[in-house]
């Protein structure tokens, strides 16, 4: 039986805080607006586009018309490796080569995941994909890994995230929870926590893989 394991995107795999705070902060800017630090917008980032949007430039109102506006400047940022989080993209190849089924779920929109991993040529790591805009709710949502459970047709060995919307996500779906502490940590308890990690070499050591 071949085993598999679900990856949150942002803040899990990769690090897209810096480019998605400079994105805020350069419209904050045109705006006339001072800077917002980072560990402000830090608990809203794993959230989603409107609320991490609105609350970045504090308005409730046309957030259609500022999100897609955030996604252009986004789309026109190249990604690059450094993006990975430490150690991230050995332990993919290893898993790969052992015949584990990776699959992704997460709530950023599926353009700039796909967009993303082309540009890292990280694509063919990944069976399945849910990204934000595929179901009408989000994670935590069960409709979104309930997709990736149908898709896998058996029980993967766990959910990474590092999150509380990660965290609840897992609790609906039934599965274990690995987190990943080197991400946005909004509150996560990780007394609930089947695993928890810093470095992807203690998943490594964790799962037991070896070539």
């Amino acid at each position: 039986m071949q085993k598999a394991l679900i990856f949150d995107f942002d803040g899990t795999l990769i690090d897209s805080a810096p480019v998605v705070c400079n994105i805020l902060n350069e419209m904050r800017r045109e705006r006339g607006m001072e800077k917002m630090e980072y560990d402000l917008l830090k608990k809203f980032l794993s959230l989603g586009g409107k609320e991490m949007v609105g609350f970045a430039l504090e308005v409730e109102d046309g957030l259609d018309e500022l999100v897609g506006e955030f996604r252009k400047r986004y789309r026109e940022k190249k990604a690059d490796r450094e993006m990975l989080y430490e150690g991230a993209l050995e332990a993919l190849e290893l898993l790969r080569e052992l015949g584990w089924i990776l699959v992704i779920c997460t709530n950023k929109p599926r353009f700039l995941v796909e967009k993303i991993l082309e540009e890292l040529k990280m694509g063919d790591f990944f069976a399945f994909i849910n990204a934000g805009g595929d179901f009408e709710y989000k994670k935590p949502h069960l409709s979104n890994i309930q997709a990736c459970l149908e898709f896998l047709g058996e029980k993967p060995m766990a959910y990474l995230g590092d999150s509380v919307v990660d965290q609840q996500t897992a609790k609906n779906g039934g599965l274990d929870f690995y987190f990943f502490e080197g991400g946005y940590d909004d509150g996560v308890d990780r007394s609930q926590a089947a695993f928890t990690f810093q470095h992807y070499n203690e998943l490594v050591s964790h799962l037991g893989l070896k070539k």
